[in-house]
């Protein structure tokens, strides 16, 4: 969502080697020098004549296009549709926006963090004694879903939050596939699914409707 961000940093180091490199060359004895210096512009020339035609175009879009529309759409939905004391599973980022628009700040009544479920034994002690089973919905945008199937979020090490993630239904997605952002509703009766399928696959995916 914010790869505008890096990309003067990326530009500036390149534009520091080049300097090193042309400072290092200077150094040496003039036969070495020029071919030194020769070597590099051509190394520059080349790397801009590569490069350019397919940065420039991905450069504007990210400075021109809000990519996060998909998200902000998601957080607009959730709120407008669930209830504040729905229980929804959700990344770190989207805990801090729902409590900005209003929604529960004690970690439990409203948004969760995905990775308190398993790794907070006050989860599983006092605020979810239904474990996973517990959690209405998950709000799965890329925050979280890159940790799906790592040992961060996996059936190993995370199998509270993976299997609120294997019995969920589709409820609705924005974004192009792959890249969605999805509100999922979770369903304890149904039979798991592969939650890697199901992002790649939104349209082939178990739906559901939110609960009146």
């Amino acid at each position: 969502m914010y790869i505008i961000t890096p990309l003067p940093f990326f530009a500036l180091t390149i534009v520091y080697l080049t300097w090193r490199l042309w400072h290092a060359a200077s150094l040496r004895a003039p036969a070495i020098r020029w071919t030194a210096r020769a070597v590099i512009a051509a190394l520059v020339s080349a790397s801009l004549v590569v490069i350019t035609p397919s940065w420039a175009p991905v450069s504007a879009n990210a400075l021109t296009e809000n990519q996060n529309v998909p998200y902000e759409e998601a957080l607009a939905y959730v709120d407008a549709h669930l209830p504040r004391n729905t229980t929804v599973l959700t990344d770190d980022d989207s805990w801090n926006d729902l409590v900005k628009m209003g929604w529960s700040a004690n970690g439990w009544s409203g948004p969760i963090w995905h990775f308190k479920l398993d790794r907070d034994p006050i989860a599983q002690t006092e605020n979810l004694p239904g474990s996973w089973k517990d959690v209405d919905y998950i709000l799965l945008s890329r925050p979280m879903e890159v940790f799906v199937g790592t040992p961060i979020l996996s059936q190993k090490e995370a199998p509270l939050a993976y299997a609120a993630l294997s019995h969920s239904e589709l409820v609705k997605a924005w974004g192009p596939v792959g890249l969605q952002v999805r509100l999922l509703k979770v369903n304890p009766d149904m039979n798991p699914v592969d939650p890697e399928w199901m992002r790649m696959h939104p349209d082939r995916a178990p739906t559901a409707a939110i609960s009146p």
